[in-house]
């Protein structure tokens, strides 16, 4: 895991739409062991032939950065890198991703 990025619940802020696509690219491009930026943000996930487990854990791990619950089908609701960025963005902090709460 790439150590360089915080968890996005030490801030009280919803992280932005470019934060949480920086993210997600490092995470796809260290799992699939390519360069960041071969990864297109308008791209399907499905294009990068990501497996149901490998999502469910990608959707998993994006939960614990933002510090809020996210469905599983996250990545098929939404199923473009922008398309979750941007979603993300736009949802209000919860009270479990609050500095007191972590």
């Amino acid at each position: 895991m790439n150590d360089n990025f915080q968890p996005a619940h030490s801030q009280s802020v919803t992280p932005t739409a470019q934060a949480i696509m920086n993210w997600l690219i490092a995470r796809i491009s260290e799992n699939l062991n390519v360069e960041p930026a071969s990864i297109d943000k308008d791209e399907p996930f499905a294009s990068y032939a990501l497996g149901s487990v490998q999502s469910v854990s990608l959707v998993a791990d994006l939960e614990d950065w933002v510090g809020q619950q996210l469905p599983a089908t996250l990545l098929w609701d939404h199923p473009t890198l922008a398309d979750v960025s941007n979603f993300l963005a736009q949802q209000p902090v919860s009270v479990a991703a609050t500095p007191s709460s972590c």
